[in-house]
């Protein structure tokens, strides 16, 4: 058996925790894998025993195991906010396009098109460059409909 480098002993106030944890209440399965995850290993169990019972990797057990004994309980238990991908467009970029949107169309048009949104938008210089889409999104989460 290698040594393991975080070894998990739980306070009996963790321990009485994670067991109504365990057993009330809803809970994600990750959650509660990796409550289990502390449970067995404070009881001895090895990371090949825990991984045959939960068919998680073992490398997933030992960062349960790391969080635990570097970060506590909640550390160990659930994961921090994620921030997601960045804006790729300001508010006041997002208000100037939904106004040429609700503009008169070009001479020649009966309506506004998305290629046609998209090249005004980067004719006027709103934006350097925009998809289709991302202006399609932006329309269907502001409810601005293009006519018909």
């Amino acid at each position: 058996m290698v040594n393991k480098k975080y070894v998990v002993r739980l306070t009996e106030e963790d321990r009485e925790f994670l067991q109504k944890f365990v057993s009330t209440g809803k809970r994600s399965a990750r959650e509660y894998r990796r409550a289990m995850t502390l449970i067995l290993s404070d009881k001895g169990k090895t990371d090949e025993e825990i991984h045959e019972i939960f068919i998680v990797s073992t490398r997933t057990i030992e960062r349960t195991r790391q969080r635990y004994v570097t970060g506590g309980l909640n550390s160990a238990l659930f994961e921090l906010p994620r921030p997601g991908q960045p804006k790729k467009f300001s508010p006041s970029q997002e208000v100037q396009i939904m106004a040429i949107a609700c503009s008169n169309a070009p001479e020649g048009r009966s309506h506004w098109t998305l290629a046609l949104l998209r090249e005004a938008a980067i004719n006027k210089g709103i934006v350097e460059d925009i998809s289709k889409e991302r202006i399609r999104l932006l329309l269907k989460k502001t409810n601005v409909a293009l006519g018909t």
